[in-house]
């Protein structure tokens, strides 16, 4: 599938990838901090460079939607939006979970059918998503919302894709309950693999639609609010 273009800056490391035709996909992931200047429209203009693509070559532009962090997602959602609405082309929302669940499908997968995927941890709660491989192979969100320890022991999870930042209660369940932790991984390859199979399923959405997950208001917008009711 040629033309599929896909923006993995959901966390600090900014990564974008691109399919050419046939199997062959570029890619380029920066290291440097993207808050600090513009990354991505040279990324996306070097690997339409290194893929002999013009921009008006895209067929669809995928982005990973969060949860993540304020700039990254703001960033990537806006460039997305943007080359969708001027070429005219769908956009492909995808979740940053079902990226971090592709990413080690190889260690969770030997386990169990499922995984709970836990993001955005703050305090005592954070984000988590169930993701299922259903009949056909593929991964797909079954269900996703805020969660303390209560709920997530209800959710009967064989494993956890999560990081150091997973609530305490959360992490000393799993340790106690013999239920494997398995570190999240972000790239723009996966990223776009998990977005071509959405487009071939017909899974596009309207750049208009696009919007980041935040499964609570930035902390930057709630300060920015403290700071105009002062």
């Amino acid at each position: 599938m040629r033309g599929v273009l896909a923006i993995e800056g959901s966390q600090r490391v900014l990564g974008v990838a691109l399919a050419c035709g046939g199997d062959e996909i570029v890619s380029v992931e920066s290291t440097e901090d993207p808050r600090e200047r513009d990354l991505l429209l040279p990324a996306i203009n070097e690997l339409c460079g290194r893929g002999r693509m013009l921009a008006t070559d895209l067929k669809a532009v995928a982005v990973s939607t969060g949860p993540g962090g304020f700039t990254g997602l703001r960033v990537s959602v806006a460039t997305a939006k943007g080359l969708c609405e001027a070429l005219e082309i769908p956009a492909i929302d995808v979740p940053s979970a079902l990226v971090a669940a592709a990413a080690t499908m190889g260690d969770w997968s030997v386990v169990a059918p499922r995984v709970v995927v836990a993001l955005a941890s703050k305090g005592e709660r954070c984000w988590a998503s169930n993701i299922v491989i259903d009949g056909s192979g593929e991964l797909r969100v079954e269900w996703e919302c805020a969660v303390g320890i209560d709920e997530f022991v209800r959710s009967a999870p064989a494993v956890v894709v999560a990081d150091d930042y997973l609530p305490a209660p959360m992490r000393e369940w799993c340790k106690g309950s013999g239920i494997p932790l398995v570190v999240p991984r972000f790239c723009a390859v996966t990223c776009l693999r998990v977005a071509m199979a959405k487009f071939g399923r017909g899974e596009t959405v309207d750049a208009i639609d696009l919007r980041p997950r935040y499964p609570r208001e930035p902390e930057a917008v709630t300060l920015w609010r403290a700071r105009q009711a002062e």
